[in-house]
């Protein structure tokens, strides 16, 4: 489903007061915290489609006087799908510095194969690698593959014609994990991945999604981590999109002096293509 359409219609009024709250948030709210959990699926809403698609999300913070800061953050996204296959390309990172010293510096690549088995199964394999100074994550490398399924999946056509898609997805994946912690700290295991999604348009122009992850260290009881993501997108102009969300993160067995849970708000504008 292509949420981004060439035909541009003028804005409704329920795009305009979800507008005005995320402005709200933006301005009440700090940029997202780290993430142990890679999210592609907030990158680029929606199901694949044939053809290539692709979003880039950049943002920069800047703020003088008593709290001072700097802060470039920016994601990316390439996906292809050409019959029953489907590759996706994902990198990202942030950097920023408070008062002349450094204080987030983040970055990670995601390359995946989908290859589709049914309209409503596929299976997927991906490799990550990622590093983070802030939780001493020097490298993480992540190999998988499992199965993904559509549990619930219904497109609906709104007064206007335009159809929107609502779904309910499930994926089960198993994926070796190699990091190792600054300091000389290596660590190796294997993990489950159990990934709920839902993705919800409510007219052509606003989309709701939502994604948990769950990744137990299979072997080693009470060692897991946790993602949750909520978001909406709301699109502005042509192929100009607003998008907000609520990002909850947490690691039961975090590296010494890291805590356990990250609370974050995120707001980024990004060009589907």
């Amino acid at each position: 489903m292509n949420l981004f359409p060439v035909d541009f219609r003028p804005a409704i009024p329920i795009r305009m007061v979800l507008v005005g709250l995320v402005l709200v948030g933006l301005a009440a709210f700090p940029p997202a915290a780290r993430a142990q959990i890679v999210n592609i699926e907030s990158i680029l809403t929606g199901q694949p489609r044939s053809g290539v698609q692709g979003a880039l999300q950049l943002g920069f913070n800047l703020q003088r006087g008593n709290t001072e800061y700097r802060e470039l953050e920016g994601n990316g996204i390439v996906r292809w799908r050409t019959g029953a296959h489907l590759l996706q390309l994902v990198a990202g990172g942030s950097y920023r510095t408070a008062r002349s010293r450094k204080v987030s510096d983040n970055a990670m690549g995601h390359l995946r194969y989908g290859l589709f088995l049914s309209d409503h199964l596929r299976f997927e394999a991906f490799a990550q690698l990622q590093r983070d100074a802030f939780v001493r994550l020097r490298r993480r490398l992540l190999v998988g593959a499992g199965l993904r399924t559509a549990l619930f999946s219904r497109p609906v056509t709104d007064p206007e014609g335009a159809e929107l898609e609502r779904r309910f997805d499930l994926g089960l994946i198993v994926m070796h994990e190699a990091e190792e912690l600054q300091g000389g700290l290596s660590t190796d295991g294997w993990r489950g991945s159990i990934l709920l999604s839902i993705g919800w348009g409510v007219t052509a122009d606003i989309f709701f999604g939502t994604q948990i992850y769950l990744q137990p260290l299979l072997g080693r009881r009470g060692d897991y981590r946790m993602l949750g993501d909520g978001s909406v997108q709301i699109r502005l102009l042509g192929p100009l999109s607003l998008q907000t969300g609520f990002r909850v993160v947490h690691d039961s067995r975090p590296p010494a002096g890291v805590k356990n849970t990250d609370l974050a708000l995120r707001n980024t504008l990004a060009i589907v293509f």
